[in-house]
């Protein structure tokens, strides 16, 4: 076996800016308006990059033909929707 240097993925980046700036325009949002339920819509807009972020991963992988890792992705992908909708679900009929 032989390994090979492809570089940095620099996928994360974008996201994290992303992220951070909608995270400061819901801090200030918060303090404009008091009602802004300022903790659980940063955690629903991170969770929300965070699968689009293993999405372009996913496809980077199928492309290099990293058929292992990609599967692994992809069931990460469709475990953690599958966990959120059982969890959102839950706890709105539980309200």
């Amino acid at each position: 076996m032989k390994c090979d240097y492809t570089g940095e993925m620099i996928f994360p980046l974008p996201f994290s800016i992303l992220t951070v700036v909608f995270g400061f325009g819901l801090f200030v949002a918060r303090f404009m308006k008091n009602q802004t339920r300022f903790c659980i819509t940063l955690l629903a807009f991170t969770d929300i990059v965070l699968k689009l972020n293993w999405v372009f991963l996913l496809i980077y992988l199928y492309i290099g033909k990293y058929y292992v890792s990609a599967s692994i992705i992809a069931y990460c992908i469709f475990s953690n929707i599958i966990f959120n909708l059982i969890l959102w679900r839950s706890a709105y009929y539980r309200t």
